[in-house]
């Protein structure tokens, strides 16, 4: 038996993400006796816990559809102090008496952070510059220019403020990919004059899946063990964010042949935009992308075998 699919893991604090991603290949190896591919859709620090959504098998190969979609975070800061870091893991850089803030202050904070903005990352991160991740030059003690990146953040919003005795501010926050909570938590510090890190953090939703839709590696094990892994595995294409076609099953040798689909019918809201594809009796072909002019899908990506 080989599975192909998305499972959405709820890592807990103090994990790597990668750790995660490696158990569960190396299990399911063991179990079917091949080298099966397992891939994480966007990463957690090993600080924060929450939803980490597992792509086994061809379902790799859908990433960067999945992580199209927006992200939720509940996360907290503590004001008065930064850190190399961004959270509280880190080494105490500057530190800085803190003031009452007003309510106006805060939203206009966070307000002036919503939308498309430029994010620098933190230094200790995973971006590479020139081929190296920043965390290796940062243990190093090298100073590298971290480039800013374009992120869009769909929604700030506080919901909790204790000023007393370290203050802390409790947020919710939609965002996109590539996004540093980390980041954001500073930058808050900047807009308000005051050093800041982040010090919790919980992705309460990711490319579509929820906290409540996560199942623990504990419980991943027990299933595998049991051969009940389908329960819990989301087919291929399934909750991806796209438009879907539904195609006779007479059509299918065609379709894996990888080539394009002649429509009958204009459907020019999905001019040059990409569509999955199935078959009446629900078999999965394939990323499509629908061109207007020719009234044509042409094949992004065709899966032969699932």
């Amino acid at each position: 038996m080989f599975l192909n699919g998305i499972v959405p893991i709820y890592k807990k604090s103090g994990v790597v993400s990668f750790d995660i991603v490696r158990k569960i290949r190396y299990m399911l190896s063991e179990k079917y006796k091949k080298k099966i591919k397992v891939g994480h859709i966007g990463t957690l620090d090993p600080l924060a816990s929450g939803v980490l959504v597992i792509c086994i098998g061809h379902a790799t190969r859908l990433s960067e559809y999945y992580l199209a979609m927006p992200k939720k975070y509940l996360g907290s800061m503590l004001l008065g102090f930064s850190t190399d870091t961004d959270d509280i893991t880190g080494k105490v850089l500057t530190c800085a008496k803190p003031y009452l803030l007003t309510p106006f202050q805060l939203e206009k904070a966070f307000k002036e952070l919503e939308g498309k903005i430029m994010q620098q990352p933190p230094i200790f991160s995973a971006i590479k510059v020139k081929g190296v991740p920043l965390y290796k030059s940062a243990r190093k003690g090298k100073k590298v220019l971290v480039p800013k990146r374009q992120v869009y953040i769909y929604k700030a919003t506080v919901f909790n403020y204790i000023p007393y005795p370290v203050p802390q501010i409790n947020f919710e926050l939609s965002c996109s990919k590539g996004t540093y909570i980390r980041s954001f938590c500073r930058d808050i510090g900047l807009k308000l004059s005051l050093p800041a890190c982040m010090s919790s953090l919980v992705r309460v939703k990711s490319c579509g899946f929820s906290l409540k839709e996560c199942v623990t590696l504990k419980d991943f094990t027990l299933l595998l063990q049991e051969d009940k892994l389908t329960k819990i595995l989301v087919p291929l294409g399934e909750r991806l964010p796209l438009a879907t076609f539904i195609v006779k099953d007479a059509a299918l040798k065609y379709l894996l042949d990888g080539k394009a689909i002649t429509l009958t019918k204009e459907k020019s809201y999905l001019n040059g935009e990409n569509v999955k594809v199935f078959t009446e009796s629900g078999r999965f072909c394939g990323i499509y992308k629908y061109l207007e002019d020719k009234c044509v899908l042409l094949p992004s990506k065709v899966f032969r075998e699932i």
